[in-house]
């Protein structure tokens, strides 16, 4: 599952954008921030017109760099195989093993409630059984 995470900051009126993969099937427990971040992504000041100028940079870095780096990543085995792949060693056997059929219903309960995704129980049920 790719995942688009917006921190704002608390210093001051700003956001970091950060992309991300979440293996379903990972038993890592955060989303793991594991793609591009772009540090000063969105400022804003008091002014309504600031904020929609914010807004509009943040849709332009999605469509702009955010779609095309979770492209380059659909496939799944360069996610598996390429040294430059965003998962970790971890996330990389958890997804060798989903793709095996060894799927554990607790890590996709887990990735769906991390990413705050209600997960359909029907699905989680027939996994596990």
């Amino acid at each position: 599952m790719a995942f688009f995470h917006f921190h704002k900051f608390t210093f001051g009126p700003r956001f970091r954008a950060q992309f991300g993969i979440r293996v379903l099937n990972s038993g890592f427990e955060a989303l793991g921030l594991n793609g591009t971040s772009v540090e000063q992504a969105g400022v804003y000041g008091e002014d309504d017109e600031s904020v929609k100028r914010c807004i509009q940079m943040l849709t332009e870095l999605l469509i702009r760099d955010g779609l095309p780096w979770v492209e380059s990543w659909l496939d799944t085995e360069k996610l598996l195989r390429d040294s430059d792949s965003p998962l970790s060693e971890r996330d990389r056997v958890a997804l060798r093993s989903a793709l095996e059929g060894q799927i554990n219903p607790e890590h996709i309960t887990l990735s769906y409630r991390l990413s705050g995704i209600s997960p359909l129980m029907s699905v989680v049920e027939a996994t596990a059984g």
